[in-house]
């Protein structure tokens, strides 16, 4: 069944029985618009631990119903970085078949680091928070669970890279931009040396978490130019990839411009696998 654009008035709550996919926490739907056939939802859902914060997203789905893949996204950090730096992908994408969520990050976007080993409960934190949105994509009615693929940039990536390993039901993901250790950038937040914070947050790291065997075929996508993150760092994560991995090298000259100078050779790398056709 499909749940349509008037049952999510300002301040709605959709509940476990809206979706094929059972949630055992509301949903928050603060608003919705459609579009050329494309809906977008302003939604918010409690933190697991912690119900007095809440997550917010947008839900981006074609406003017919049908029988759809689904895609979370999880955005980079820098100047203006949120939620909507994928948006416009994703409903472009909806227009041909996908189903989207797109997580606002709060560690260390709202939330920074502190540079002690409060920080690896923080990071775990906010994997929980990525794992709520895969519940949320996951439960919209109409999404093939078959076809799902997770795309992240920065410590978006690093996020979803931690969940993806752990949990099968995303079946693909592109990872951009992203570094092997969350204490490569500690020295942006905090005075404590990189050896003794890379120690703290080790069980968490993304070269900790690419080693685990895993299913989920992923693309790596790094600037042939990037300030932040040098050839070095890129081959260490390569090296440490359990298989099936590939890396391809985006001719962007920025770190924050790898999403839009790589989106072409991403999509055309992962929607055939999650039977879409190319715009």
């Amino acid at each position: 069944m499909i749940i349509k654009a008037i049952a999510f008035a300002s301040g709605g709550l959709l509940t476990a029985a809206a979706g094929s996919f059972a949630l055992d926490f509301p949903v928050t739907i603060k608003s919705t618009r459609t579009e050329a056939g494309v809906e977008t939802r302003d939604i918010a859902f409690p933190v697991k631990g912690d119900e007095s914060l809440m997550t917010s997203a947008w839900l981006v789905r074609p406003a017919a119903a049908g029988t759809y893949a689904g895609i979370l996204y999880f955005h980079l950090l820098g100047p203006g970085s949120s939620r909507s730096q994928f948006l416009e992908e994703a409903k472009m994408l909806a227009a041909g078949g996908v189903v989207s969520v797109l997580i606002q990050g709060r560690t260390p976007w709202l939330k920074r680091w502190t540079g002690t080993a409060r920080d690896l409960d923080m990071a775990r934190s906010q994997a929980g928070e990525a794992a709520r949105a895969l519940d949320v994509l996951l439960a919209e009615p109409g999404v093939d669970t078959a076809r799902t693929a997770a795309v992240g940039h920065d410590y978006g990536a690093m996020f979803l890279l931690e969940l993806l390993t752990r949990d099968a039901r995303i079946r693909y993901a592109v990872l951009l931009a992203f570094t092997g250790r969350f204490g490569d950038w500690i020295n942006y937040f905090s005075k404590v040396p990189k050896s003794v914070y890379s120690d703290i947050m080790k069980p968490v790291d993304p070269l900790t978490a690419i080693a685990r065997p895993c299913t989920t075929p992923l693309l790596l996508q790094f600037a042939r130019e990037d300030k932040y993150i040098g050839r070095d760092a890129v081959q260490a994560i390569v090296t440490a990839a359990a298989p099936p991995c590939e890396r391809q090298w985006v001719d962007a000259d920025s770190h924050e411009d790898v999403h839009r100078a790589g989106a072409e050779a991403r999509l055309r790398w992962l929607l055939p696998k999650i039977g879409v056709a190319w715009p």
